[in-house]
């Protein structure tokens, strides 16, 4: 009779863990069974009984079955065998003849743990229908708060199926405030590497939070969060630069730091409309948060609204702020825009530039008692100095 054939390349091994079949190697720790599938060529009359079909994983080790016999050409033959404690061979036969042996490589516990790894962790606040990065948010006017980040891991992620995988934030001082388990799709599970995101209830008091992941006992990342309060967010706004978005006759656009001037007067030939700008952001860091801006102009000497906006999201970067465009004829007639964040001014802009600086007899600089100072004035008296300098 003609002996039964494999080799090496006609055994495979799999794995299954959480309901799922996986092929990649090598087999976690806490699999739920190991798979053996050998390909085997049998003569036309040999028999094809489960019992005929045996694997061992040592010489002194326990004879297992075939649990499975599947009858085509070539004959395919399951076993299903519980995880090794450590990396070994399984060696497979039919009654007394060998048809091969294949190397089951075990991943530890602890070598899992070790490699995971976490990659760009990142927290979102949503704030209104706008879900912002950050590091800083007012608690009041936070709906929800998302941790994320891409998890790296040496085996489909199956193998962290079962152990406690979670985000928890806790007080600056060490106190507890939530814990919140991941939980992975069955997608998720096949692979080795995923964006996971999860929301954590938001922290309801003013103070500083840390954010941290773990995977059963490891520590994976931690990062700190702070919520403030929204009069601090108030306080901690700044005008960082003014721009004017200039709209020409010919539908043409221009952003200018200063409107065209000649004589120190300014000069509108072309010009349709003007749109101020003024870019805002607030000096705590990572911060995000919800502002009411309102924009005036002093048109000859009456103040007038030409904007309003309830709820713009600010951060840390600039931030431009844009209420209302001007023509060209009201412009001709206005001195200054001023931009107000609630109750508080939190500068102007004045439609002329910074005039030249004469001097007294005395030595001294006569005074400017109707120019506005304003962030654009900072500008050009930075640039100026600065020309100053590289002159010298």
């Amino acid at each position: 009779m003609t002996l039964p054939t494999t080799n090496t390349a006609g055994l495979h091994v799999r794995y299954e863990k959480a309901g799922l079949i996986l092929d990649a190697l090598p087999i976690p720790w806490n699999a739920d069974a190991v798979i053996v599938e050998a390909n085997v060529r049998l003569p036309a009359r040999a028999p094809r009984e489960k019992h005929d079909f045996t694997l061992r994983t040592a010489d002194d080790g326990p004879t297992l079955h075939a649990e499975l016999i599947a009858t085509q050409t070539p004959t395919r033959v399951f076993f299903r065998i519980p995880v090794p404690l450590q990396t070994c061979s399984a060696h497979v036969h039919w009654r007394e003849h060998s048809l091969g042996q294949i190397e089951l490589p075990i991943l530890a516990a602890s070598e899992f743990l070790e490699a995971i790894a976490l990659d760009t962790p990142a927290l979102h606040v949503v704030l209104g229908d706008r879900t912002v990065a950050c590091q800083s948010f007012v608690t009041t006017q936070a709906k929800s708060l998302i941790a994320s980040a891409v998890v790296r891991s040496p085996a489909p992620l199956a193998a962290a199926h079962g152990l406690a995988f979670r985000v928890d934030v806790d007080r600056s001082d060490g106190r507890p405030s939530s814990s919140t388990t991941i939980a992975l799709t069955s997608d998720q599970l096949r692979l080795r590497q995923t964006l996971v995101a999860v929301q954590v209830p938001r922290p309801r008091t003013v103070g500083a939070y840390e954010v941290s992941w773990h995977l059963d006992a490891r520590r994976l990342h931690a990062q700190r969060i702070r919520t403030v309060s929204k009069k601090t967010l108030m306080r901690s706004l700044r005008i960082s630069a003014t721009r004017f978005h200039v709209i020409r006759a010919d539908a043409t656009t221009q952003i200018v730091r200063t409107l065209p001037t000649i004589d120190n007067k300014l000069n509108l030939d072309g010009i349709a409309e003007v749109a101020p700008i003024f870019f805002v952001c607030s000096s705590q860091h990572g911060m995000a948060g919800l502002v009411p801006f309102t924009m005036r102009a002093l048109v000859g000497d009456v103040v007038t609204t030409t904007g309003i906006e309830e709820k713009a999201l600010i951060t840390d970067g600039p931030t431009p702020i844009v209420l209302g465009v001007i023509s060209a004829e009201a412009l001709g007639r206005t001195k200054h825009f001023t931009l107000d964040a609630a109750l508080t001014s939190l500068g102007n802009l004045s439609v002329l530039t910074a005039p030249i600086a004469d001097f007294t007899a005395e030595g001294g600089f006569a005074p400017m008692d109707d120019y506005l100072w304003s962030p654009a004035a900072e500008e050009q008296l930075n640039e100026r100095l600065g020309k100053l300098l590289d002159g010298g």
